[in-house]
């Protein structure tokens, strides 16, 4: 892959590191406002055990269609908070379970399962300092 040119007059873009939520992003597409940050990261702390418990339904009744739908609402709400690392493997492993089967991609969903779980617990230690940190 050719690495992409960068204009003088822009800088690369900053990527935060993985398990570490784009809080910046976030309070940006809020249009600043950091409290309605903190709002949506708690509401994901809050909700994430029915999408978690529907994911892992769909798993256990082994349910391709199901798994898919489940993991385009996981990608969706990954990418609102700021977890674009859950977000974008959730996305290609939709699309892999939709191309491949569910049995052929079980191996990569269980370790990306894993990230999927680490999320609650990152997404309330960004909600208890988005509104203390220098955005």
């Amino acid at each position: 892959m050719l690495p992409i040119p960068h204009s003088h007059h822009q800088a690369p873009p900053t990527v935060p590191p993985v398990h570490e939520l784009d809080t910046v992003g976030l309070v940006r597409r809020c249009g600043g406002e950091a409290d309605l940050a903190q709002l949506i990261l708690l509401e994901f702390v809050r909700s994430y055990a029915s999408l978690a418990e529907r994911l892992e339904t769909a798993l256990q009744a082994a349910d391709p269609g199901q798994v898919e739908e489940a993991l385009h609402a996981i990608a969706g709400v990954t990418a609102n908070i700021g977890a674009p690392w859950v977000s974008t493997q959730g996305i290609l492993l939709r699309r892999r379970v939709e191309r491949e089967g569910l049995a052929k991609v079980a191996g990569e969903l269980a370790a990306w399962r894993d990230e999927w779980l680490a999320l609650p617990a990152i997404a309330q230690r960004a909600a208890d300092h988005v509104l203390h940190d220098e955005l």
